[in-house]
């Protein structure tokens, strides 16, 4: 908040930032929506992320999700990453769930006996391409990332955020994620799986892979106007 009292220029990802903003009293004519830059590079690459080749070479069935969790409120503390390995162990008796394990939860969540679980493919971290391949063909994906909430609501993938909050308020708005606790996990991930398949995502407004034009323009013509 000190940092938007002091930039020049506010460049707002969604709606709901424009409207955070102005009730911080930002002047309106510093404030920006632009979209979102990290859809930017999601959209560039889409054509690379590949669904089978992700699962083939991690030996997913046909229908699985994707966990990732590294929020020190799930993961630093025993007894948390102990409520998320339980819940994770119950939700893989709907659904085999491939786990990439961020160092941060690695030790937590093996010593919570999440390795040992049926339906658990633990695997060890992925580049950017290939996890986004996991995603775009995951049934249903559960973490507490930021970033990930926003890819699957672009990608069209139902998302189940283990917290209370999010910073990422437009992916609850816009449907495609929704917060749930250790004991709702199970229940809304039975309600997505029993549901219809999910369809592709426009996004939230401005969320089209042209959000670096737009910064561009308008710092171009920023510095054109104090030259």
């Amino acid at each position: 908040r000190l940092v938007d009292q002091l930039a020049e220029l506010l460049f707002a990802t969604s709606p709901e930032a424009v409207g955070h903003l102005a009730r911080e009293g930002a002047d309106p004519a510093r404030v920006h929506l632009v979209g979102n830059p990290m859809i930017d590079t999601l959209l560039t690459h889409l054509d690379h992320f590949d669904p089978a080749a992700a699962r083939t070479a991690h030996a997913l069935p046909e229908r699985y999700g994707v966990v990732t969790l590294h929020r020190p409120a799930n993961v630093d503390d025993p007894d948390a990453a102990a409520a998320a390995a339980r819940a994770l162990t119950e939700a893989a008796g709907h659904l085999d769930l491939a786990v990439p394990l961020h160092p941060r939860g690695r030790e937590a969540l093996r010593a919570a006996g999440l390795a040992d679980a049926p339906g658990i493919h633990l695997l060890e971290p992925l580049g950017y391409v290939e996890f986004m391949g996991l995603v775009r063909g995951a049934a249903a994906v559960i973490t507490d990332s930021g970033g990930v909430q926003e890819e699957t609501t672009v990608l069209g993938v139902p998302c189940l955020t283990l917290r209370t909050t999010t910073e990422r308020p437009v992916t609850v708005t816009h449907g495609t994620n929704r917060l749930v606790s250790h004991g709702e996990l199970v229940p809304a991930l039975r309600k997505i799986l029993d549901g219809p398949p999910a369809g592709g995502s426009e996004g939230p407004p401005l969320w089209d892979g042209k959000a670096g034009p737009r910064i561009a323009r308008v710092l171009t013509e920023w510095l054109e106007r104090h030259d």
